[in-house]
């Protein structure tokens, strides 16, 4: 056996979740394979677990100490620890405490490891710390002991952070979880079962060879931590090529509905616009993520032998792959089983021997695409008869292999990152569906080609031209080199590929002719047929770049770093203030379920999973605390004096974090999305860390929407005035009051809906009922501040602006009042305004913060407790060649939007006015608007409300895009004291500068300098630059720079000198914006 099917037989027989050890870097550690262990150690470990296991199931009074036992023998002598008893490499827990203690004082704790693996040639440095725990422990279950709620893994990841050893082990005896949390970058969890281990003898030698003695203390690049860090670089190739699968299985299935569509002489799809066809097979592939992470987890009727034959996901694909191709390509009914599942899960189950409690959620609603059963749009699924479409066995079986396979390792959705599910499925919302026009080719083009499509009547029209011309247009649509073109036009087209041909021709032999030219030159689908697509066919094609618009996706790693930074002053009374760590309290229960964070660009909810996680167990912790003073808790999170007609909360910690989970992401998450497709991925991935068994999905719909965060009002008495800059001066419009009557009955109605415990489907329902009320009761409010924000989008001219306002005014107070003609003349003025120009697009999706979520601005300090977004980097040039227009409307409604602005300089200045003054933000951006002209508006506005700059630029956090990412958050009251500088992939680049420091500067790029700590010595000092530094016009790079001695003020030989100027650059100020580094010196720091 080959060295790589080694590897690929161990990993598919372990847990693995976030970046694992990559096969290639396997290869490498280990060449020649994983060597055989010895035989006499795989025998006592084989009967030291059989006795463990005995005396687990006899119940046996002595097991504690066999547990004990068996722990270390597979530490001491299994991994050769402590093979001679002495201790020397692996410390016991006396030590532990004494040597390894670390002080979590936000939660309370001080953590020590039971056990670690240290290095006595390096002062005792820990290598491995180990934590133990009872057999009957679940490592993934929180678990509420001395205060803190968090699961076993969790609790490791904190200790090893805080000790700063990368590497842990924790075990209960049965699964042996390997931790690796380095710092700023995502944590692997890694888990072996002892019970396979003499089945799966690989497993053990895996095992073993990664984590026996050995490998700590061989040449640093051979130990773990490189293994894993060179492992990173091929991690994106994997997930990239399960995007990839993902992305040929949604063609496959509308090329299929489209071959339905033809076998219905055009019918079925008639009424279905190109983008929801393309939604609709996304939304199938989104169907059956999420089916099957719902059963790997327990949460349907897995164990079920009823519904494990028909209904089950997890089984289905192993069932058709016991069929022969001939006969998969002959069958149907495995689509119809989809459908059914589907159902079952939106609907229920109401059986005497089979029940499903109804989930409901968008996701699933049959009515929503009803052309995937076959019905006609307008038709009720519970009373219409569906006929399911022919989609063989044989694409059924692709899809599920799709999204379940790796290399021939099945994909486990337990210990998949609904992070990394968002970024597969992220990947696909920058495709859509267009129907051809005529004959129409795919191209076999190389991954550079946007365009891999072309007519049939191009080619016969080059080909016309001559050799040279159409060589030279296939070339340019596939990507590929002339001669690799020239070559394939040149071969011969055998029988076999000419049959293939004529059957994707449909049976054309005219069609075959004309195509087979070039048959050699075109993609073929999964199945070997070369994909030729007839005049009217649908096609799966690029829509708008999402990397082109500057949409990049967010990445854990800095969710997490995000996350904790923005919410932690939001969360505990104490960090705003300054106030020492140890001092910080936690806010109530009642405070926190209060909280209102938002992701005005949210893209398929990264952010918000995170919040939702990192909230949930602030609020785990925050119930503790008021049960230790003697009070109780429902399971609604209140907190009572007394459980009297209350369900409590349970005891069980994992079913605690649920619910909380549950409370937050139904009260305290709001998100807005241009992509209504994107709207529903951060549904799904909210609703995969927050679904319980038996309870429905939660209700999303109120708080995630879809519109554009820049195009819209914010603030009510923007529409009660009918102006973008309200001086609340002016008498009010004589509509202005039924909209704030209407604002407020809308307020009353979302706190009714929030005030509904979600227990079955007829609480959403109700729900759904009274969102649909609200709405209404804001329809007429809607439109108005559609055309007033319309109206300034198109009219750039004062008086003509004035007048247009004036017409509306009288339309409007017409319309509050019911007139529907006034309705209908308001609603074209919206469709007038934006036909205005050579925009395309039509009327864009405006977003009205102040109506769409109005208990968020409502209230005293309106808006959102915290924002959190990592908006698009779309750079100005792009944007003037997409929508001039609307780039021209953001220039004049944003007061930051000034010179050669990229798009997310307005978004900074929106989260500004959506966030409380006691708020906290954090954007995303690249780091270019620290110092960049265009940037000046900006720090002109943020100069007092700078907190801290993340630095993640020397990571590169988005791979594959070239740009130096920063993270820069932003509070109001009170004001920062101290700016925080910090790169979270290092544990030491951390710098405090005074908030004064960036006052007289109005280039803030020494920020990002590598040196920030002597420049935050220079800023706290009160000592300028220019008394260490001198340096002479006319600034060239020839011209000698004089350093005085003390360069540092510290007066040490020890240390290094630092070297301020160095062959005429100051890094990195020459690679950010090119602005001559020496004038840089002598205007900002001299």
């Amino acid at each position: 056996m080959s060295a790589p099917s080694v590897h690929d037989d161990w990993l598919s027989l372990i847990e693995i979740s976030g970046p694992f050890l990559a096969v290639p870097v396997l290869k490498e550690a280990f060449p020649q394979g994983l060597e055989e262990l010895d035989a006499i150690k795989r025998k006592r470990l084989r009967q030291a677990y059989e006795e463990w296991r005995e005396a687990l199931e006899l119940e046996d009074a002595q097991f504690a100490e066999l547990h004990v036992a068996w722990i270390d023998e597979v530490l001491s002598r299994g991994l050769e620890f402590d093979e001679d008893g002495k201790g020397d490499v692996l410390k016991r827990t006396d030590w532990c405490a004494a040597n390894l203690q670390a002080n979590l004082p936000e939660h309370g704790v001080t953590l020590s490891p039971d056990l670690s693996v240290i290095d006595e040639q390096r002062a005792n440095k820990p290598l491995l710390l180990i934590q133990t725990y009872a057999q009957d422990v679940d490592l993934d279950t929180t678990l509420k002991q001395d205060g803190w709620a968090a699961t076993p893994a969790d609790r490791m990841v904190a200790l090893c952070r805080a000790l700063g050893c990368r590497l842990g082990l924790v075990t209960n005896g049965e699964r042996w979880m390997l931790v690796d949390a380095p710092v700023g970058a995502v944590t692997t969890f890694a888990s072996w079962y002892a019970r396979i281990w003499s089945q799966e003898p690989i497993t053990l030698q895996a095992f073993v060879h990664l984590l026996g003695i050995r490998r700590f203390f061989v040449d640093e690049a051979e130990q773990l931590p490189a293994l894993f860090d060179r492992s990173l670089k091929f991690q994106d190739e994997v997930t990239d090529a399960l995007g990839e699968q993902v992305r040929r299985a949604v063609e496959v299935l509308i090329q299929t509905l489209d071959k339905a569509d033809q076998d219905r002489d055009r019918e079925l799809l008639h009424d279905v616009k190109e983008s929801e066809l393309y939604e609709a097979a996304l939304t199938v592939m989104m169907r059956l993520v999420f089916l099957l992470s719902a059963e790997e987890r327990g949460l349907l009727l897995m164990g079920d032998e009823r519904y494990e034959a028909n209904y089950a996901l997890s089984t289905l694909r192993m069932q058709l792959r016991k069929e022969s191709e001939e006969i998969l390509e002959r069958r149907w009914d495995a689509w119809s089983r989809l459908l059914a599942i589907f159902r079952a899960v939106f609907g229920g189950i109401e059986h005497e021997n089979l029940r499903l409690p109804a989930l409901g959620g968008s996701l699933f609603d049959p009515d929503r695409f009803p052309f995937l059963e076959g019905r006609a749009k307008g038709s009720n699924w519970r009373s219409d008869a569906a006929k399911p479409l022919p989609i063989d066995n044989r694409t059924v079986l692709l899809l599920l292999e799709a999204i379940q396979q790796f290399q021939g390792r099945t994909l486990s959705y337990r210990a998949l990152d609904v992070e990394q599910i968002g970024y597969v499925y992220e990947g696909l919302l920058e495709r859509t569906v267009k129907r051809t026009d005529e004959v129409t080719l795919e191209l076999d083009a190389t991954k550079s080609a946007k365009t891999p499509w072309i007519k049939l009547a191009e080619l016969d029209s080059a080909r016309l031209d001559g050799a040279a011309r159409l060589a030279e247009l296939l070339q340019e649509r596939s990507g590929s080199s002339a001669s690799r073109v020239r070559n394939d036009l040149a071969k011969p087209v055998d029988d076999t590929l000419a049959d293939r041909l004529l059957t994707a021709c449909q049976g054309d032999t005219k069609l075959r002719d004309r195509v087979k030219p070039y048959a050699h030159l075109l993609r073929t689908d999964p199945w070997g047929y070369p994909l030729v697509y007839p005049a009217g066919a649908f096609i799966v094609t690029t829509g708008s770049d999402r990397r082109e618009t500057g949409t990049h996706y967010t990445p854990k790693s800095l969710t997490e770093a995000i996350v904790a930074e923005t919410l932690t002053p939001v969360a505990y009374v104490g960090p705003a203030e300054g106030t020492p760590r140890e001092q910080w309290v936690l806010k109530s229960p009642a405070e926190l379920l209060d909280l209102k964070i938002c992701d005005p660009a949210m893209g398929s909810g990264a952010f918000l999973v995170q919040v939702c996680r990192w909230l949930s167990d602030r609020l785990v912790e925050a119930w503790s605390q008021v049960e230790a003073l003697g009070k109780i808790v429902s399971v609604d999170g209140d907190v009572l004096e007394t459980g009297a007609a209350k369900e409590l909360l349970p005891r069980d910690s994992e079913a605690r974090t649920v619910i909380a989970r549950r409370l937050i992401a139904e009260r305290c998450l709001y998100g807005v999305d241009l992509n209504p497709l994107a709207v529903e991925l951060a549904k799904l991935s909210i609703w995969l860390v927050t679904l319980a068994k038996g309870r429905p999905f939660g209700f999303l719909d109120h708080n995630l929407r879809c519109g554009d965060s820049l195009l819209g009002i914010h603030r009510l008495d923007q529409l009660t005035e009918l102006s973008m800059t309200p001086t609340g001066k002016g008498q009010q419009r004589l509509f202005g009051q039924n909209i704030e009557r209407a604002v407020r009955e809308a307020i009353e109605l979302r706190l009714r809906l929030r005030a509904i415990p979600i227990r079955d489907i007829h609480d959403v329902e109700a729900i759904a009922s009274i969102n649909e009320e609200t709405q209404a009761k804001l329809k007429v409010s809607d439109q108005i501040a559609d055309a007033l924000v319309a109206a300034v989008f198109a009219i750039k001219k004062p008086r003509a602006l004035e007048s247009h306002i004036a017409i509306l005014a009288s339309e409007a107070d017409h319309a509050v009042g019911g007139q529907i003609d006034a309705l209908l003349s308001i609603r074209h003025l919206v469709e007038q305004a934006f036909s205005i120009g050579p925009r395309n697009s039509g009327v864009p999706r405006q977003l009205h913060w102040a109506l769409k979520f109005p208990e968020v601005f409502d209230r005293h300090d309106g808006g959102f407790d915290a924002v959190i977004a990592n908006p698009p980097f779309v750079d100005s040039e792009t944007m003037s060649r997409i929508d001039p227009e609307y780039r021209d409307y953001l220039a004049r409604s944003y007061s930051c939007a000034k010179g050669n602005w990229d798009l997310y300089i307005p978004f900074i200045e929106r989260s500004l006015q959506i966030c409380r003054r006691k708020g906290r933000i954090s954007l995303v951006s690249p780091n270019k608007w620290l110092a960049a002209p265009y940037g000046a508006a900006l720090r002109a506005k943020t100069v007092n409300r700078l907190s801290s700059v993340l630095d993640f630029s020397k990571g590169r956090a988005f791979e594959g895009v070239g740009i130096a990412a920063i993270c820069t958050s932003f509070c109001s009251e009170p004001r920062p004291k101290l700016i925080k500088v910090e790169n979270p992939t290092s544990t030491l680049t951390m710098a405090y500068l005074h908030a004064d420091s960036i006052a007289k500067q109005p280039n803030w790029g020494f920020l990002l300098s590598a040196h920030i700590d002597i420049l935050s010595t220079l800023s706290t000092s009160g000592v300028t630059l220019g008394q260490y530094v001198t340096a002479n016009d006319p600034f060239t790079v020839s011209e000698a720079y004089q350093l005085v001695d003390d360069v540092i003020e510290a007066d040490s030989t020890d240390e290094p000198v630092f070297i301020f100027v160095n062959t005429g650059t100051i890094d990195p100020f020459r690679v950010l914006w090119g602005e001559r580094e020496t004038r840089y010196l002598k205007k900002k720091l001299s």
